[in-house]
């Protein structure tokens, strides 16, 4: 089985050297724990050290808010895009001029916001570049549009369906909220994807501790210890050698 490298110092000794070529992610976790770095990063490792393009789609944050994060990590993430190694795509929904339904928000777009918007999008950017990775960055929005948990499951399939046709290899972001028994916003998305990585941001004692688990990947004997990681100069580093011993009341 072919494996795609995140590239992400530690995160691929968990996984068997990387993610299986095709498959389909969910990294979750709450706010604070790097979700949106740790997705960025796979995609600038996958041009920056193995000729992969890739595509991003951010569902919540406008992206030049995170481009300017992302620089803080030396990432010349503008220069791919002018190269047309990497597309990143504002798609956020925004309430229309008279209030009756959403629309994407981007400088090019202005499509009515649903999973088939975002699939056409996906499709036309995938093969605009010959993206072979792709990120889908803030799950959660989608609970502005769709109450119901069929529709949302039944959405991202399609979804998830659109990108595996590709065989692009792909990481979804969303996003716990505080408290949460669960391991996503949805109680779904664990379901129709390949794998799942879990994030952790825990206080002990006078400071908070991050850790990474890999709870789940398809086709891959993976690590079943909790290891932690930290946000560093360049990035996320995963500590694999290491054991994150937290409290245990986790998710």
């Amino acid at each position: 089985m072919k494996r795609i490298h995140t590239g992400i110092k530690g995160l691929d000794n968990l996984i068997e050297g990387g993610i299986p070529e095709g498959w389909g992610v969910l990294l979750t976790g709450p706010t604070g724990t790097g979700k949106t770095t740790l997705a960025i990063q796979y995609l600038y490792n996958g041009y920056k050290d193995y000729n992969e393009p890739g595509v991003y789609i951010s569902l919540e944050e406008d992206v030049q808010d995170i481009l300017k994060v992302m620089s803080t990590f030396n990432w010349d993430l503008n220069t791919l895009q002018r190269e047309k190694k990497l597309v990143m795509i504002n798609a956020i929904p925004k309430k229309s001029p008279d209030a009756t339904e959403y629309v994407i928000k981007a400088p090019l777009f202005s499509q009515t916001f649903s999973f088939e918007s975002i699939c056409s999008l996906l499709e036309e950017k995938i093969n605009e570049i010959n993206a072979t990775r792709v990120v889908i960055d803030g799950l959660s929005a989608l609970a502005l549009l769709y109450q119901d948990d069929f529709k949302i499951r039944q959405g991202l399939l399609d979804m998830t369906n659109t990108i595996r046709s590709s065989g692009c290899t792909t990481i979804y972001t969303t996003e716990i909220p505080e408290g949460s028994v669960g391991i996503s916003r949805f109680g779904v998305e664990e379901f129709i994807t390949h794998g799942v990585i879990i994030l952790y941001y825990v206080r002990e004692g006078g400071k908070r501790t991050r850790a990474i688990e890999i709870r789940k990947m398809r086709g891959t004997r993976h690590d079943q210890s909790l290891h932690p990681y930290e946000i560093a100069e360049k990035g996320i580093d995963v500590f694999s050698e290491e054991i994150a011993f937290l409290r245990d009341n986790l998710l």
